[in-house]
């Protein structure tokens, strides 16, 4: 990941149409998603650790509360860490890393995530409540808050939450009337450029634009071949909301999207590392000179790798309030198209050349939830959630032979979660969600432009599963929380769309099993020396079956399922306020994790000719699993 900084900046605030942007975003309240994030300063007590607000429970609720490990960044606490996009959350967050890529972005939480462009995110992305099916990379413009929940999540956020989720919550549209520009220049030759307009539209309706614009000149490396620089990225993205309040107590949403993106990308394995045995992303490393001088050069032939992406969307939000319950409802389709060439081995010959092109991917979601309001020793919620999407591969080409496919999915879920103070300071929460998952692709191979009959099918399957979470806590005082855990999240099987074997039965193209995480937790949340110091600390312990990884075989760049791996570690996240103006903060993830069954692990050589090839297998297992850095 890489940090950007600011060399010199111009910054021009519009004020003529009324109040300034700051007090946009204090105005205003967007009753569909609760502000989250949002900070309560104590009167008089601005030397005091202010109180965060968040909805990891999907109700208003003090971080400090929730019996989750998370973080949570305000819009002030981001622009301090002069974080603007999901990918430079890892420089705040730890255990999370993001490997930007071609296809989209890699995001993993405490080593769980998804390195293969087949399979869906299981770190998803919720904006103002909606899912992003997706996974793409978002601008952090003009945004309220960021939580990021660590572990499995999919009681209630469900649908592939296994290694937890990333909430982002954007600035409500005010009735005053703002408007804010700013312009920046980084390093690596990059220019930002930022807009934000609100104002009322008519009484209890009001609507707001931002508009983001980034253009990076210099790339993080160089292709060899020909010196074309790679790692660099060109972005547009606009978003929009219109909120009318329809009484007291009723609320509509109507919001919108566009972003595009385009750029040159190197590979998807790190080329300094060396390596005997290889994952993408560089699992098992040997000693050994590295191939360039610069981590991100690559050797890729006389095409740079290059992806373009385009992707929009809208949604519907409504809730209303009525005897001590609040009931949402949000409707939301997306669409987007990606195209991509990809150097895939990172070795120092131009041996392999992907292309990918999916166009269009479409998604539409439904979610109904009620949640009671009363402030007893009972809190619940309950929901369902229905989420249909199709991708389109035309095609998948690795030199003269090209892979096309159609993959539909639908999945149906319900869900409860209940917590109830069982003793006076003690909580029990119980939560579960059923979902039931179809997944369907029809595909075919062509070489040379052949179609091969063969190779040409339809391939089905179909899954239901159970998810949950157990959680007890206990507040010892107002500022001393102690909390314990267990849940269960699962990410679904599929097939493989960019496979050159072929479609015509499971023996051409295996099903890809669902992985399955098992998680346990202890922690304690510490408001400490009259709230001058806090202390997050927590433990897990985590049990990864059939895990989903990405592997190059001679039929493609292939998802398997890779075996079991087991992680343990600490989170921790420590914030000082000696003072009125200094906030001192240090946070981090230790993880040790090793694969406790992986018998059949392709045995990755580098050949004389600077190509990469497996001829063989070899156990993996007790070695360290991939995307789990021991320090983040």
């Amino acid at each position: 990941m890489f940090c950007k900084f600011l060399s010199s900046s111009a910054i021009l605030a519009v004020s003529a149409l009324g109040a300034g942007a700051a007090n946009a975003q204090e105005t205003g309240q967007d009753a569909t998603v609760p502000q989250a994030a949002s900070s309560q300063p104590d009167e008089g007590q601005s030397a005091r650790i202010e109180d965060i607000i968040v909805t990891a429970q999907r109700r208003a609720e003090s971080a400090q509360s929730v019996p989750i490990s998370l973080q949570s960044f305000n819009s002030k606490a981001l622009e301090s860490a002069a974080v603007e996009s999901t990918e430079e959350l890892t420089n705040i967050v730890g255990g999370l890393m993001i490997q930007p890529t071609a296809a989209r972005p890699m995001v993993f939480l405490r080593g769980i995530g998804s390195n293969s462009s087949n399979s869906t995110p299981a770190v998803t992305t919720f904006i103002d409540g909606v899912y992003q099916p997706f996974g793409n990379s978002t601008d952090l413009a003009n945004i309220s808050s960021v939580e990021i929940l660590k572990g499995p999540q999919g009681t209630l956020f469900g649908r592939n939450s296994t290694g937890g989720v990333i909430q982002i919550t954007t600035t409500p549209p005010s009735e005053t009337r703002a408007a804010r520009v700013e312009f920046g220049y980084g390093n690596y030759d990059t220019v930002d450029a930022n807009a934000y307009i609100t104002g009322g539209l008519a009484t209890g309706v009001a609507m707001d634009l931002s508009l983001r614009y980034s253009d990076q000149g210099d790339g993080y490396g160089t292709n060899i071949f020909n010196g074309d620089d790679v790692f660099l990225a060109k972005k547009f993205a606009a978003r929009s909301r219109l909120r009318a309040e329809l009484s007291d107590v009723s609320t509509l949403t109507l919001a919108g999207d566009y972003s595009q993106v385009s750029g040159t990308v190197g590979t998807n394995i790190n080329p300094a590392a060396g390596y005997g045995f290889l994952f993408v992303g560089g699992a098992i490393q040997r000693a050994g000179s590295p191939f360039f001088p610069n981590t991100y050069d690559i050797n890729a032939g006389p095409i740079t790798p290059y992806f373009k992406a385009k992707e929009w969307g809208a949604s519907l939000s409504f809730e209303t309030e009525f005897s001590d319950l609040t009931f949402r409802n949000i409707t939301a389709y997306r669409r987007g198209e990606e195209h991509a060439r990809i150097d895939p081995d990172g070795s120092p010959g131009p041996f392999a050349n992907l292309s990918i092109d999916r166009e269009p991917r479409t998604a539409f979601t439904q979610e109904l939830q009620l949640l009671s309001n009363s402030s007893g020793p009972l809190t619940w919620v309950v929901g369902a959630f229905y989420y249909r999407s199709k991708a389109v591969m035309e095609p998948f080409r690795v030199n003269t032979n090209a892979a096309y496919a159609k993959d539909w999915t639908e999945s149906i879920a319900s869900y409860a979660q209940a917590s109830y103070e069982i003793l006076p300071s003690t909580k029990l929460t119980l939560g579960g969600r059923y979902t039931v998952e179809t997944r369907k692709i029809d595909g075919f191979v062509q070489s040379n432009g052949v179609t091969i009959p063969a190779l040409t099918g339809t391939l089905k399957l179909k899954y239901k599963e159970p998810t949950w979470r157990v959680a007890l806590d206990h507040n010892i005082n107002d500022n001393v929380l102690l909390y314990a855990s267990t849940s269960r999240g699962f990410n679904g099987g599929f097939f493989n769309q960019s496979n050159l074997a072929g479609f015509a039965n499971t023996t051409q193209n295996p099903e890809v099993q669902p992985e399955f995480l098992t998680a346990y937790e202890v922690g304690t949340k510490m408001d400490l020396l009259d709230r001058r110091l806090r202390v997050n600390v927590s433990a897990f312990l985590y049990d990864y079956k059939n895990v989903q990884q990405q592997i190059y075989s001679t039929t493609g760049t292939i998802t398997v399922n890779a075996g079991d791996v087991r992680l343990k570690g600490i989170d921790f996240e420590f914030t000082a306020k000696p003072v009125r103006s200094l906030t001192l903060s240090l946070s981090g993830t230790y993880i040790h994790s090793r694969y406790t069954d992986y018998p059949a692990a392709p045995d990755y050589l580098l050949r004389p000719n600077g190509a990469i090839s497996a001829t063989s297998f070899i156990d993996a297992s007790g070695n360290v699993a991939l995307n789990t850095p021991e320090w983040s």
